[in-house]
């Protein structure tokens, strides 16, 4: 199986409400597929503006820790 996650909006710490990303939430959904076994890649579609450093922070290093253990697909766009 591959993991598609995406996430459409500006970026904002905490839980993800409609037209924004909550970084507490990409991260749960990132080390879901992470962890899941039968998982074998995780592609991401982030299409955001921008917003928090801290948030953006807070999901990177989930993306950082997903890419030791199997491969992760970015794909960026505004």
């Amino acid at each position: 199986e591959i993991a598609v996650i995406v996430a459409d909006g500006d970026i904002v710490p905490g839980k993800a409400e409609t037209g924004l990303i909550g970084s507490t939430t990409f991260a749960e959904e990132l080390r879901k597929a992470r962890n899941n076994d039968r998982v074998m890649a995780i592609v991401l579609r982030i299409n955001s503006p921008g917003g928090s450093a801290l948030a953006s922070d807070v999901m990177w290093r989930e993306v950082v820790l997903a890419s030791k253990e199997k491969p992760v697909i970015a794909s960026m766009s505004d």
